[in-house]
């Protein structure tokens, strides 16, 4: 809203089409409280952006709903330049159990994990070549940077085989009621014809953005003014590192080996 004005003098002064255009151009609400909270603060200076860390994490902590309070975890970690798991712990420890202790409580439907995570539990769980490529990539390392991915790492970590009923019916037997809903959802789901390709798009997009909020977080703190000159070096390196992994990652398939 600008200074001095409410909807209905913003209504009044400019009309009910260009209010309707500033709501539908408006900024995501979180996006809003993160650079507002952010504006006034050195985040250069390790102490501010620790005290600023610190304060926001109280906040993220009231967000009571999983996979929102995961997403706004994500865009703080990348405004603030640390690594998602450096961030959580912030999280008031009392806060995070009482959460899990209500969640588990209510007996809710467990929420589903974003889009390209559901894609790969579903083919993980279905066809046993997707299955095995997922396997074969380094996923423990990868899944561990990526918010709600818990349930597609108990899945590659589990013995089932698509193709095994029995397998499968372990696997469901050592899962939460409300995680033993989600996966019976995806068992009931058609296979993509293009399995192999699909799972193999999702992974890629998954390793990018993963290699991308590493790169942002090396080169905000190659920035503080108080790293040594080692210290400097070997981010120097880890952000060319991670730029060739993220040019590779780029080329299409075959284009490495021409």
């Amino acid at each position: 809203m600008p200074p001095g004005d409410d909807p209905d003098s913003l209504v009044r002064r400019e009309g009910k089409e260009k209010f309707e255009k500033r709501i539908a151009g408006a900024r995501d609400f979180f996006d809003y409280w993160i650079e507002r909270s952010a504006a006034d603060v050195d985040l250069a200076s390790l102490g501010a952006k620790t005290r600023l860390a610190r304060s926001l994490a109280e906040t993220v902590s009231r967000i009571h709903d999983p996979l929102m309070r995961g997403e706004v975890v994500n865009k703080v970690s990348a405004r603030l330049g640390v690594p998602v798991q450096d961030f959580q712990t912030l999280l008031p420890k009392q806060r995070r159990e009482s959460l899990r202790a209500s969640e588990s409580r209510s007996g809710a439907t467990a929420p589903v994990p974003r889009h390209d995570i559901a894609m790969l539990c579903l083919l993980a769980l279905r066809d046993e070549a997707a299955r095995d490529f997922l396997r074969e990539q380094n996923w423990h390392e990868t899944l561990a940077q990526v918010p709600d991915a818990e349930i597609l790492v108990r899945i590659l970590e589990s013995d089932l085989r698509p193709s095994d009923a029995a397998s499968l019916n372990a696997f469901m037997a050592t899962l939460s009621s409300t995680d033993e809903g989600l996966v019976s959802s995806w068992l009931l789901q058609k296979v993509p014809s293009n399995a192999e390709t699909m799972v193999e798009k999702w992974w890629l997009g998954i390793r990018q953005a993963v290699l991308r909020r590493q790169l942002d977080v090396a080169k905000d703190r190659i920035k503080l003014p108080q790293l040594s000159t080692g210290e400097v070096v070997n981010l120097q390196k880890q952000i060319l590192d991670l730029q060739e992994q993220l040019h590779e990652l780029s080329q299409p398939a075959g284009a490495a080996e021409s």
